[in-house]
């Protein structure tokens, strides 16, 4: 299956992207502590979860990390509490958006987890989901040189089409893609460099953000 990179969009900040989506809806965000970098992200100001809190109406986080969940909770995040994603229809919370970032390519069965989602999401709710871009500039720089260096924790890797195929393998219809990067206190030169080189040629960027919706049954013939 061909898959065309001109019908996604370019934005240079991922966050960007989720906030403006999530902006005085009802939220749920899945992997809200980060880990196990929430300390160092929120005295960043770049905790994703904590930036949610200040745009939408109401924002729930589940996470898996009890450690990192107590933590967060110190800081005065009450409204973040342990749940397996696998388990969310036992969730009475009503979401109008569901924000998944940085998680599916930690888990060794998405697709499962992808159908959990599915179960848990009304008609009317929306995913956005990010991940790394197996075709980014660093990681395809690395097999240049013989090497590849991965998260410790990272079992499976996406590309465009290979995401955009798993989404639709489990229901789902991606109303808008984005290459991105994720946002850094501090970018390094090359960083910098590799971002405004995403502008021309964006299949090489950092990360994969989707948005979609169940798909629509189609009326039978």
């Amino acid at each position: 299956m061909h898959f065309d990179y001109k019908q996604a969009a370019f934005n240079p900040c991922r966050n960007e992207i989720v906030l403006e989506l999530c902006k005085g809806k009802r939220i749920m965000h899945i992997g809200a502590c980060d880990s196990p970098h929430a300390k160092e992200k929120l005295q960043s100001g770049l905790l994703l979860h904590a930036q949610l809190c200040k745009v939408a109406s109401t924002c729930s986080g589940i996470d898996i990390d009890r450690e990192s969940i107590d933590w967060l909770v110190n800081q005065g995040f009450s409204n973040v509490e342990f749940l397996d994603m696998h388990q969310l229809d036992q969730s009475t919370f009503n979401a109008e958006v569901v924000v998944f970032g940085e998680t599916i390519e930690h888990l060794s069965n998405p697709g499962e987890c992808l159908a959990s989602l599915h179960r848990y999401m009304r008609e009317s709710s929306q995913l956005v989901l990010s991940t790394p871009n197996c075709y980014g500039l660093w990681l395809v720089s690395q097999s240049l040189r013989n090497f590849e260096k991965i998260h410790d924790d990272h079992r499976v890797g996406f590309t465009y089409g290979l995401l955009c195929q798993l989404l639709k393998d489990a229901g789902f219809e991606v109303e808008q893609f984005y290459f991105t990067f994720l946002p850094r206190p501090k970018h390094h030169w090359w960083q910098r460099l590799w971002c405004q080189i995403a502008r021309f040629r964006p299949g090489i960027s950092e990360t994969l953000c989707v948005v979609c919706r169940k798909r629509t049954a189609e009326p039978d013939d």
